[in-house]
């Protein structure tokens, strides 16, 4: 249980020790809810968020994956 709490989903870590424990994606310390607010906000272009992130369009899709999994309405 706690192994997929650390990483609930592909590419999603969970610290306490990053980001005062917000989700984040592996191996940066950008948190899912700022990735897919900047999808959103972008016209749900992945290339251009991944670009302004320092990001793959994978780790945008991953983020964007489990906000709306977690988050659906937002």
């Amino acid at each position: 249980l706690l192994a997929k709490w650390l990483n609930p989903w592909p590419g999603v870590v969970i610290n306490p020790s990053v980001a005062m424990g917000e989700p984040v994606l592996s191996g940066t310390g950008v948190t899912t809810f700022v990735v897919r607010n900047a999808y959103n906000a972008n016209r749900k272009n992945a290339d251009l968020v991944a670009s302004l992130y320092g990001l793959s369009v994978q780790q945008v899709e991953f983020a964007v994956g489990f906000e709306k999994e977690i988050r659906p309405a937002a």
